[in-house]
């Protein structure tokens, strides 16, 4: 370990203190995207002792311009997100403890995900389930990176429950849908999940060893002006969050239909948990469209434009959509209700 460690206990704010503190830690990192790869790959370079990956997605073609965890293999086999990034992982650091689990993170299985760790990073594609985290990281005082990118643009922010805003002080409500830049609209460079996730493992690092350093303001970055700024976020006092009010966690706010940023996709997850017969549905696909049956899932083209991912546990990617009423439609087309 010494050796491994050798040049990072070199630096003064961390030493051997820090080092070994940070191997007593955990962390829970929800979404294996870009950014999501990006601070776990730093994270286990690093000697975190514990991560937990959540993501609820598979390897696909267009990841590899901008994940580098991932490879041509990936999208072959047809893997799901954490389980590839748990495989690359542990080729990296053996000795720290990878967790893969490939769901989607709500209201009914956030604290089990995030039960004993001791901060959540955001690597996220949806301002519902930030919302639903933040929720959740107020609720049980566990600490919060926010991140988020497009374009050649990025920011990070840093939820200290108690001691800081949150990040509905920052962004009140969802936007309507079509409201914001996503990576479909205005693309993303392979570069700025990368810089994004190396402030958000770094800001990780200097709170689980608590340096008095941490961040209080929102870190905006953008690559194509090589500027980088701090923005000062206010706690406000109609804060719902800030004031106990859950409305994420507790279901008052959410659905179970998702659109995802930036690629025309609406997640549908069953309201309670089921279990699909991928052989038994692919029988009963195989006459309706084009059919490719994974390991882990079932790809199903019902028509030219819409492309429909099914797991096991019920929930389906809803493809060439962003309308909710109609990736519904689809799902209990060919599911159910």
């Amino acid at each position: 370990m010494i050796v491994r460690f050798s040049r990072q206990v070199l630096v003064e704010w961390i030493g051997k203190r820090g080092q070994k503190r940070l191997g007593e830690k955990s962390c829970l990192i929800i979404g294996c995207g870009a950014l999501g790869a990006s601070s776990a790959t730093i994270l286990v370079r690093a000697g975190i002792g514990d991560l937990r990956i959540v993501d609820r997605d598979i390897v696909e073609i267009s990841d590899l311009s901008r994940n580098m965890l991932f490879d041509e293999t990936d999208v072959t086999k047809i893997m799901p997100k954490p389980l590839a990034a748990k495989k690359k992982l542990e080729r990296i650091n053996s000795e720290v403890n990878i967790e893969s689990f490939e769901d989607d993170v709500n209201s009914g299985n956030i604290e089990k995900y995030a039960r004993g760790v001791d901060i959540i990073l955001d690597g996220t594609d949806n301002l519902e389930t930030r919302f639903l985290i933040n929720d959740l990281s107020l609720a049980e005082k566990i600490p919060y990176v926010f991140g988020a990118c497009v374009s050649s643009q990025g920011m990070v922010m840093n939820i200290i429950p108690g001691k800081s805003p949150c990040l509905r002080c920052f962004i009140e409500e969802v936007p309507q849908y079509g409201s914001l830049a996503t990576c479909e609209t205005a693309g993303i460079l392979p570069s700025i999940p990368i810089v994004v996730g190396a402030i958000q493992a770094n800001e990780a690092i200097k709170i689980l060893i608590n340096n008095k350093r941490v961040e209080k303001r929102l870190i905006f970055i953008d690559i194509e002006r090589n500027e980088f700024s701090k923005l000062r976020v206010d706690r406000k006092e109609r804060c719902p969050a800030c004031r106990g009010e859950y409305e994420y966690l507790m279901k008052r706010k959410g659905t179970d239909a998702t659109i995802l940023c930036g690629r025309e996709t609406v997640q549908i997850s069953p309201v309670k948990k089921m279990h699909i017969s991928l052989g038994e549905l692919a029988k009963r696909l195989a006459l309706r469209g084009e059919i490719v049956v994974g390991k882990h899932l079932i790809k199903f083209a019902p028509n030219k434009k819409n492309e429909i991912i099914f797991f096991r546990d019920g929930r389906a990617l809803i493809k060439g959509t962003g309308d909710k009423k109609f990736a519904r439609s689809l799902y209990s087309k060919y599911i159910g209700n």
